[in-house]
């Protein structure tokens, strides 16, 4: 009962604020998706132009097996290029991206299947929302970069919100996507 009373409380205290918001800098980015996957207790949408093996490695298929095992549907949306553009480079990709996600697919149980959504969409957007707690939007190529201080760090900068009204127009956007209108 206590626990309840208390995130009432904080949930009060966050609607009074107007949710807290700040910037998310390109190293920060990969920890806070993890605390994410972690944290969520409904519903992750993850949208990421592109997916690569590097970032869409064995620990990230674990922690996504893990949140859907706990009864987390988990919504991915991916495919800059997947109907307009054509190439060798943009199918190299797409079977990049395509194999990373089936290792997902392997991991989780045919019954647990249901609650792991993957649209190849042609998109450039990249955002994840938290249930309906938190959205953190830019940049930053959540399934194909790892953000890491290396000779391949990039500039990248996200938008994090609280705000309602910041997560119900991402959480509409989302819906939009993946054709839950």
């Amino acid at each position: 009962d206590l626990l309840v009373r208390i995130d009432e409380r904080d949930e009060s205290l966050r609607s009074m604020s107007g949710g807290a918001t700040r910037l998310i800098r390109t190293e920060e980015h990969r920890k806070l998706m993890f605390e994410a996957i972690e944290e969520a207790k409904f519903d992750l949408y993850i949208v990421s132009a592109f997916v690569a093996p590097r970032a869409f490695d064995d620990e990230l298929v674990r922690a996504l097996a893990s949140a859907i095992a706990s009864e987390v549907n988990i919504h991915i949306a991916w495919g800059l290029g997947a109907q307009t553009v054509v190439g060798a480079e943009v199918q190299r990709n797409r079977n990049r991206g395509d194999k990373a996600l089936s290792r997902l697919r392997e991991v989780v149980p045919r019954k647990s299947r249901r609650r792991l959504e993957i649209v190849r969409a042609e998109t450039h957007e990249k955002f994840l929302i938290c249930d309906d707690r938190y959205v953190v939007s830019g940049s930053f190529n959540w399934l194909s970069y790892r953000g890491e201080l290396d000779d391949g760090y990039r500039r990248e900068t996200s938008y994090y919100s609280e705000r309602r009204s910041d997560v119900r127009l991402w959480l509409e956007n989302a819906k939009a996507l993946f054709g839950h209108e």
